[in-house]
């Protein structure tokens, strides 16, 4: 099964301490892939992959358990990326590389958005989406 679509669920402070995640991906029968997670008593956020098959469905049920869900773009480069390679160094799923003609390439399969890329580029040139 190949994950695909990547969703930031944003858990509020009545919700967050309910096994939501696991509770839908047994009912939906689905593996849900948790990607990194920023979870306290007050709320949080958790970003998952989730198979493009199964999508919908499991969006949809995590929306009616008062999960707000954001799906995720991937990190944003614009035109001051100078394609110094920083942020390739840093990157710790090989998303970002540099291509033969020293062109900055992000492949979304591997984009976890750790922010890493974010922190190192000098140029300020690549920002996530809110």
């Amino acid at each position: 099964m190949k994950f695909r679509l990547k969703a930031e669920l944003r858990f509020n402070n009545r919700i967050v301490t309910k096994p939501l995640i696991s509770t839908i991906a047994i009912r939906e029968n689905s593996p849900i892939n948790i990607l990194w997670a920023d979870i306290n008593d007050k709320g949080g956020k958790v970003l998952v992959e989730i198979p493009d098959s199964r999508a919908e469905a499991i969006l949809r049920a995590f929306e009616e358990e008062g999960v707000k869900v954001v799906r995720r773009l991937l990190i944003e480069v614009n035109e001051k990326c100078v394609n110094c390679g920083h942020c390739v160094t840093l990157c710790p799923t090989k998303a970002l590389t540099l291509d033969e003609s020293h062109t900055l390439k992000v492949d979304g399969e591997n984009c976890v958005q750790c922010g890493r890329c974010v922190d190192a580029c000098p140029m300020r040139a690549i920002t996530l989406p809110p």
